[in-house]
């Protein structure tokens, strides 16, 4: 029924797969048609790329000068709004009644005034912080001082608590233990020590003004008074323990002489009873020796007599004719068996070469059906890649014819060829990928690093705008430079000075004001006083007239060189005197032109420092300004690399995806070559296979000898054989049995006279032993009462002892108690003193600690430092509440002046301002004009938007079809998985398998119920066999070993009808028969029947089955038996041994108290013929170990020992 389902499961499968076939051929050519469609969307897409690549450079010029326009007019409307509210927020417009210049030279003169004011205003900050800082000098000196009081005053409290503590201390310690308190008094006068008041120790103010100064000699006195009272109760302590071990010596001695006489006396009364216990345990052993009752004269002859008739019915026995019969008749038979055994096996190896060889042709008629499937399958899984074959210009293989190609190397070959030309197709399709991945790659960084330097040349160029803006700004260095420019040439135009410097290069314009700074040589004021005097003195000295020998002649004009004479010469003399001095000559006063020098040589100062210290913020404005054009100049060639970059990136991918889908569809190709070729090496090596085999098989039965049989004929003759066998066997059984029964009755005999003989010495033995007991149980007795009242004699004596050993050890023990109780008292005293004493010379240490470290006759000057700080403190924070107003009126003139001067400053970027928003209309005017002259400007968006939406349209319409694509292709996909699921894998050959097991199965069944029905009839046979079989030597044992009159014989009966089929189980039970009648034995039997029963039926069950596995145990088989009956049972055993003595593997252990069944089973065995007797039987014992335990022995004794 399995089978029946699994076929038609497999019939549905292979009619779904077959559907599956067909739907995957229209899926393929659907997938065509989608590719081509696919292939015009890209390469129309690519026409729209370069398209809206055109357009979009217009857009992006178009972009940026709007961009930039928008900027400017944002900046232009900024400007305006700025303007505005800062003309709103000024309390006066000045740009109308003053111009730049006299703005900044008014906002000059401002600055130079406050700097005067803020000057005064520092000094007086100064001075304030200057008297604070010397306020908080004096606090921390004050806090300083008032510290250092505070801990004099501590430590005086402290020192004075401990004087307390000390002659408290003392006094009680001078009270409780008895000693003499002696100290100097004195009074202190001086209050700037700590010295206590006090008096004698009879006379002490207890007041908390009073305090007691003790000196140190009385101190040292004390304490030596307190060490020696100390020693004194160590002393006292020590002599006490020495007294109680003298007290406690003296009453152990006496104890242990009384110990000793009460050990002597235990010794021996321990030895009294040693002797009485020896003496009681040899009783009980003669008692127990003897305890299963007294033997008499009377039953020995008994025993005597019954051993020879047993004796002479063994003889009779042994003289039967049947005994020497039996064994030649069982070696006729044995022959017989032998040559049948041989001919049986040389039929059994026969029959199974011949069933090796059906093997063999079985295996290679299924190995040919399984090649045949493979290659059907094989071919079927080649077809189904048609479209690969044809997408990959592939030829398929072609398959060999089967005669040609027995070993299957041909279709191996071109497997592996197809394998090896997939396999290049694949390499190459995966070079041209990792090529077009590289390119990719390539192109990616590329992009990154473009990407990355416009990133950084945009994150450059906004740091270079914002310093320049920082430098450009109101208070920049590049503005404050432009205004010293403006500045110069403004004062250069008015003094009618050239100004020959270049504004752009600051070098130039600090050379000019250097040369103008050399051109102006300050000689007014103190100048004119150090050179003023020289020059006079020059002028005389050119005037005067030298002789040839240098003595002075006359005197002239050292202008004209006229020679000056009389009066010219006094007036010149005088004029010239009162030209050198300073306070009449009119050369050393300042004029007009003068002071207006000093101003323009202080202003060219002032210009070429601020010059000097902008030069550098000049230098570095010009440089980021030639960066910023550089960099945007680089930024637009960046980003239209970027731009092609990426679409060649975008073309690159798009032809990846589609070298991808090919490498995928190739390493698909692949694996299934890789299949193919793996079932063309299963098919090779199988077809190898059935070659080899064939080649055996003919080789086989080439040499096989059957004698012209087949394998029906061989297995009928072995079949023959071995039942002639069985019944030879059979016959020899019966035989066995025969000769067992004789052996049993000769063994019966030997057991039972062997028995009466050992039966009979036993008897006599034993009689003499109770004899000898007796006698010795008289002497013990004797030797026991003795013994007694020994031990009576030393219990009274002990006695005695004890009273005297109780007292003396109460007494001891009194002894220790007191002793100790004293010894505790003594010792804690000493404790206690010692604790009092060391607590008194902490106190006292801590006293001299402290009257080192006290030191307090500088307390007054610290108060009176203290006073003088406070009034300093005051002084200081006076001076500060002066300078307040004075402060308070700077600051409110430098804030007035702070507001004149953000008017001026406010009204400067005012006109700043204008200026800036007439450059922004001009910048915007001519960014117009730019975008009004690129061509094409007016159509670009609208030509680029028409162009983007053709790509969106065509990228739709290709997404579309891709869609479509991914959705065949996973139809595909899904229909292969399908086809390659357990399901439909195979199905067509699993279906033909399938079939065939199907119908091998239907006539296997059939053949299987014949062989049933024969085999249910054999077991039914061989049971009722082998039950008729054991209850025919049940009857034979229980005819043996039963010697009632009420059983006739007992049997099993099973419950089973002969004709009935055979059951799984039977209810056995047993039955005993007398005079034709059956009744189960359960619940109607003796004890010793059911014994016996149950042992004869486990005898007849090893004898019908364990012919092989000859042991045989039997534990206490006679329990329960009565004489007769154990008799029976011992013959019975005696025949059984003699019946399988011929058998190597047998053995039979009989575990037993009953020595007469041991008896009886020997005399029956020494009846018995044709095999050997027994060596050993073994004895188990227990036996007491040295350790007073019992144990186990057994002894192995000779069978002749046996009695």
């Amino acid at each position: 029924k399995d089978l029946k389902a699994d076929l038609a499961g497999l019939a549905s499968h292979k009619h779904a797969a077959k559907g599956f076939r067909k739907e995957l051929g229209t899926q393929n050519e659907q997938l065509e048609i989608l590719e081509e469609k696919v292939d015009e969307c890209r390469q129309d897409i690519k026409e729209a790329d370069k398209l809206i690549e055109q357009h979009n450079e217009v857009i992006t010029r178009v972009e940026e000068l709007q961009s930039e326009l928008d900027e400017k007019d944002m900046e232009y409307q900024t400007a305006s709004t700025i303007l505005e509210n800062h003309k709103s927020y000024l309390d006066e417009d000045m740009t109308e009644k003053h111009s730049t210049r006299e703005l900044k030279d008014m906002l000059r003169d401002f600055e130079e005034q406050t700097e005067k004011r803020v000057e005064a205003k520092e000094d007086l900050e100064r001075d304030r912080q200057k008297f604070k800082d010397e306020i908080d000098d004096v606090g921390r000196d004050a806090n300083k001082l008032m510290s250092e009081q505070g801990r004099l005053a501590s430590e005086k409290a402290r020192y004075e608590d401990l004087l307390k503590q000390r002659f408290t201390k003392m006094e009680k310690i001078a009270g409780k233990w008895g000693i003499e308190l002696a100290v100097t008094q004195s009074q202190s006068q001086n209050n700037s020590s700590f010295v206590s008041q006090g008096g004698n120790a009879g006379d002490v103010d207890n007041s908390q003004d009073s305090l007691l100064n003790i000196s140190g000699g009385d101190m040292q006195s004390f304490f030596k008074a307190l060490s020696e009272k100390e020693e004194m109760m160590k002393q006292e302590l020590k002599e006490h323990k020495a007294r109680a071990q003298e007290a406690e010596d003296a009453i152990q001695e006496k104890l242990s002489a009384l110990n000793v006489e009460s050990g002597t006396f235990e010794a021996a009364r321990q030895k009294i009873l040693d002797q009485i216990k020896d003496s009681q345990k040899e009783q009980q052993e003669l008692s127990k020796s003897h305890s299963s009752g007294r033997t008499r004269q009377s039953e020995i002859d008994d025993v005597r007599r019954q051993a020879t008739q047993y004796a002479k019915q063994r003889e009779d026995a042994n003289s039967d004719p049947r005994k020497s019969e039996i064994p030649i008749e069982l070696r006729s038979y044995a022959d017989k068996i032998d040559k049948l055994q041989r001919s049986i096996e040389e039929d059994a190896a026969v029959l199974q070469d011949l069933q090796l060889n059906a093997t063999s042709q079985n295996e290679v008629s299924l190995l040919k059906k399984q090649i045949a499937q493979e290659i059907e399958g094989l071919r079927e899984s080649i077809e189904d890649q048609d479209f690969e074959f044809s997408r990959f210009k592939v030829v398929a293989p072609q398959f060999p014819d089967e005669g040609d190609d027995n070993r299957g190397e041909d279709l191996l070959i071109a497997i592996e060829n197809l394998s090896q030309v997939v396999t290049e197709k694949f390499g190459e399709g995966m070079e041209q990928l990792d090529k077009s991945l590289s390119n990719v790659s390539v192109k990616d960084r590329a992009i990154s690093e473009k990407t990355a330097l416009l990133k950084h040349s945009k994150q450059a160029l906004s740091a270079n705008r914002a310093r320049v803006n920082s430098l450009c700004g109101e208070d920049g260095s590049v503005t404050t430079y432009q205004r010293v420019v403006a500045a110069i040439r403004q004062f250069a135009d008015g003094a009618g000075i050239v100004t020959n410097f270049d504004e752009q290069d600051p070098q130039t314009l600090i050379a000019f004001l250097d040369a103008q700074l050399e051109d102006l040589v300050d000689m007014g004021g103190d100048a004119m006083a150090e050179v003023g005097p020289a020059v006079i003195k020059r002028l005389k000295n050119l005037a005067r007239v030298n002789d040839d020998d240098g003595a002075l002649k006359g005197f002239q004009c050292p202008c004209c060189l006229k020679e000056l004479e009389g009066q010219e010469a006094v007036t010149f003399g005088k004029t010239m005197k009162e030209l050198a001095d300073p306070t009449r000559s009119a050369i050393f006063q300042d004029g007009p032109d003068l002071q207006r020098d000093r101003a323009t040589r202080k202003n060219f100062e002032r210009w070429r420092k601020t010059v000097s210290n902008g030069l550098a913020a000049i230098t570095e404005h010009k440089r980021l300004v030639g960066e910023s054009q550089n960099l945007a100049n680089s930024m637009k060639e960046l980003e239209s690399a970027v731009s092609e970059l990426e679409q060649d990136l975008v073309s690159l991918k798009a032809d990846n995806a589609d070298l991808q889908s090919e490498a995928d569809g190739l390493r698909q190709f692949v694996d299934f070559a890789k299949r193919w070729v793996e079932g063309a090496n299963k098919i090779s090596s199988k077809k190898i296979s059935i070659n080899q085999k064939s080649d055996d098989l003919t080789m086989s039965m080439t040499a096989l000898d059957t004698g012209n049989r087949d394998l029906d004929t061989v297995t009928k003759d072995l079949e023959e054989k071995r039942e002639e066998k069985d019944m030879l066997g059979t016959k020899t059984i019966k035989l066995n049995k025969e000769m067992t029964t004789l052996n049993t009755k000769v063994s019966n005999y030997s057991t039972s006279a062997a028995r009466l003989e050992q039966v009979l010495k036993e008897k006599e033995h034993k009689f003499k032993e109770e004899q000898r007991s007796t006698t010795r149980k008289k002497e013990l007795n004797e030797s026991i009462s003795k013994w007694q009242e020994e031990e009576k004699k030393l219990i009274d004596q002990a006695s005695a002892l004890r009273p005297k050993l109780r007292a003396k050890e109460t007494e001891r023990q009194r002894q220790r108690e007191h002793a100790k109780e004293e010894e505790e008292g003594i010792s804690d005293n000493v404790s206690k003193f010692s604790s009092e004493r060391l607590s008194l010379e902490g106190t006292h240490s801590g006293i001299e600690r402290a009257a080192r470290e006290q030191d307090v006759s500088n307390l007054d000057s610290l108060n009176a430092n203290l006073d003088k700080l406070q009034g300093k403190k005051k002084e200081k924070e006076q001076r500060i509440k002066e300078l307040e107003p004075e402060l308070e009126r700077v600051i409110r003139s430098i804030n007035d002046q702070e507001s004149h001067r953000k008017l001026i400053q406010g009204n400067i970027e005012l006109i700043q301002m204008r200026q800036r928003k007439k450059e922004l209309k001009k910048a915007m005017d001519s960014l117009n004009e730019d975008l009004a002259q690129i061509p094409g400007c007016d159509v670009a968006a609208k030509e680029f938007k028409a162009a983007k939406n053709r790509k969106d349209e065509l990228g739709d319409a290709k997404a579309r079809l891709e869609g479509r694509r991914g959705g065949f292709v996973e139809q595909i996909h899904t229909l292969k998985r399908k086809l390659k699921t357990p399901e439909y894998k195979d199905v067509d050959r699993r279906h033909r398998k399938a079939m065939i097991m199907h119908s091998t199965t239907q006539a296997a069944v059939g053949d299987l119920e014949k062989y049933h029905a024969a085999l249910d009839k054999a077991l039914l046979r061989y049971h009722g066999l082998k039950i008729g079989e054991i209850n025919k030597i049940i009857r034979e044992l229980w005819t043996l070993t039963y010697k009632g009159q009420d059983i006739t014989s007992i049997e099993i009966v099973s419950g089973q009808d002969s004709g009935a089929k055979t059951s799984k189980s039977y209810n056995y039970r047993v039955v005993m028969t007398k005079g034709g009648s059956q009744l189960d034995m359960r619940g109607r039997c003796s004890a010793g029947q059911r014994v016996l029963a149950s042992i004869v039926i486990r005898l007849a069950l090893a004898e019908t089955f364990c012919l092989k596995f000859g042991c045989i145990a039997l534990d206490e088989p006679t329990v329960n038996l009565d004489y007769n009956n154990k008799k029976g049972l011992g013959i019975a055993l005696a025949q059984i041994i003699a019946s399988r003595s011929t058998q190597s593997n047998f053995q039979l252990v009989i575990i037993t108290h009953d020595e007469e069944f041991v008896n009886m089973v020997k005399t029956e065995l020494s009846g018995q013929t044709g095999f050997s007797m027994p060596d050993k039987y073994f004895q188990v014992r227990r036996e007491e170990g040295i350790d007073n335990r019992w144990y186990s022995r057994i002894d192995a004794v000779d069978w002749d020992e046996l009695a």
